[in-house]
């Protein structure tokens, strides 16, 4: 069997629009239909929620400014498009780091969320990992690196550098080489895309999209499942 979800229901719909909350990775949809699972993840706060809505053209991902709001997996499908890509599902991770929660919630979503990432067979086929322009590649974000290395093994490793509105373009620039050479001594060797939600954001929105576009233009599905 292929890893893919079972969405023709939502097949009927053209729009992108909220599948289902799963708390745990066993709760995924029944599948059916072989489709590229994109993830995102990043700090908590990071600004993944925004990202999401404008790449799925509705504000449906919730936003919020208290951190780790998201505890779930989100799932969220996204149709094709003219021009835009092929359909493909978009999971919401929950962030890493501070979050408004208990220390034994945190544990439990965080046990969760890795048990996902390691060893689901639904674990994301790309995964777009967000890092705050302000602040770089911190510890905390340092944290998860063995993690995402391991993921690079099997997934496209996508990096965003977001809340590039609250720096200068000088510094923009700046921040990302520097942050495409703190994560080149990683092992990550990916090119840093910025984002921002006030200053060229169509033009940001369609570099990221033409990114996610290209890797599920060229998805093979695996057996992951069998």
């Amino acid at each position: 069997m292929l890893q893919y979800l079972k969405i023709s229901l939502y097949l009927m719909f053209h729009h992108a629009h909220f599948v289902k909350s799963c708390s745990d990775w066993r709760q995924w949809p029944e599948h059916s239909s072989p489709v590229p699972i994109v993830g995102f993840w990043g700090r908590s706060n990071v600004g993944k929620s925004s990202l999401l809505n404008a790449l799925l053209g509705e504000k449906i991902a919730h936003v919020s400014n208290t951190p780790g709001r998201t505890q779930l997996l989100n799932l969220f499908f996204h149709p094709a498009r003219k021009e835009r890509g092929p359909d493909c599902l978009f999971c919401d991770l929950p962030g890493y780091g501070y979050a408004n929660v208990s220390k034994k919630d945190a544990n439990l979503i965080s046990g969760r969320l890795y048990d996902y990432l390691e060893n689901s067979p639904y674990s994301p086929n790309m995964l777009i990992w967000l890092l705050d322009a302000r602040h770089g590649c911190t510890s905390t974000d340092f944290s998860v690196v063995p993690l995402i290395a391991a993921l690079a093994e099997k997934a496209e490793i996508c990096v965003i550098s977001t809340k590039n509105d609250k720096i200068s373009r000088t510094q923009q620039l700046k921040n990302k080489a520097q942050l495409e050479k703190q994560l080149r001594l990683v092992g990550i060797n990916s090119e840093v895309l910025l984002w921002s939600t006030l200053h060229n954001k169509q033009e940001l929105l369609m570099a990221i999209e033409q990114k996610i576009n290209h890797f599920c233009s060229n998805f093979q599905p695996t057996n992951k499942l069998s």
